[in-house]
């Protein structure tokens, strides 16, 4: 990497700009707009591993409309926003919205206007390095983002928010609507669906599933079963929600350690995805026997 010599003028202009209208609040938009000039966007990696931020609802603002805006249909909200049971939202409520890569704008060519952008914001985790930022979330050289946030080293620490580009205030346009179909979460379920219908000789199980609230969320779509075979698929469904995921199984549930009840143990990116709430929820299950 290059020998990075920060100035204090560069330091002063970075301040200024972190200090400036931009950076003032989150997405929110007006009751005319889903994003102004004065809005900005930070984003998070999910226990889905998507990239999602938050939306504060605003006055004569719509569920659906919000979607359309950012290259949704409402039913894609659902997924990460598991308390949402209608379309009726309030005013100051936080609903979290998936982003694909291709909206966010990540250079500015010869036709960049500001006024037509607010700013894109990543916060740092612990796990976090500037190449896994730049190269593997954001797909932009290192480079470009020790440059644009003008920083003085490599080292970055939890919870620092760091500029990763910007975002159109006219949205997420149709074109990449329709490209990030299947992309992200949504593609990793049908390929285990597609494997999932490979095979044979079906059971079926209907009980308690249980997913770990607290401690490492991980994004990868597992879960535990006593009777599948390890490296099957299962089909977990949620009756009450209607939705299904297909999760790989790793091993078998630890003996006396959950309740006879229990007969599956999900990801939280599989719990999610179900619309699952509490700890422990009802499922319908297809394993390979």
């Amino acid at each position: 990497m290059k020998n990075y010599n920060i100035t204090i003028k560069s330091f002063l202009i970075g301040f200024a700009f972190l200090s400036g209208a931009n950076f003032s609040r989150a997405s929110t938009g007006d009751s005319l707009h889903y994003l102004t000039l004065k809005d900005t966007i930070f984003i998070k990696i999910d226990a889905l591993g998507d990239k999602v931020f938050e939306h504060v609802m605003q006055e004569n603002q719509t569920l659906y409309s919000l979607a359309k805006f950012y290259g949704l249909n409402v039913e894609e909200l659902y997924p990460y926003n598991p308390s949402l049971k209608s379309n009726n939202v309030s005013p100051g409520q936080k609903i979290r919205v998936p982003i694909p890569n291709a909206a966010i704008k990540r250079y500015k060519d010869k036709n960049f206007k500001r006024w037509k952008y607010v700013p894109v914001y990543y916060r740092v985790t612990k796990r976090d390095n500037l190449y896994k930022i730049g190269r593997s979330l954001f797909h932009q050289s290192v480079d470009s983002v020790f440059e644009r946030n003008h920083l003085n080293s490599s080292t970055i620490a939890d919870g620092q928010l760091l500029e990763v580009g910007w975002m159109s205030i006219d949205g997420v346009p149709d074109s990449i609507r329709r490209a990030r179909k299947g992309g992200g979460a949504t593609a990793r379920n049908k390929m285990l669906a597609l494997n999932f219908d490979k095979q044979n000789k079906i059971g079926q199980q209907n009980g308690v599933a249980f997913w770990q609230k607290k401690g490492i969320q991980h994004t990868d779509p597992y879960c535990l079963h006593n009777f599948a075979k390890v490296g099957s698929i299962i089909a977990v469904s949620n009756p009450m929600k209607g939705s299904v995921v297909y999760a790989k199984v790793i091993g078998k549930i630890p003996k006396n350690a959950y309740g006879k009840e229990v007969i599956i143990i999900v990801a939280p990116s599989v719990a999610r995805v179900l619309g699952a709430i509490d700890e422990r929820f009802f499922v319908r299950i297809k394993y390979m026997k």
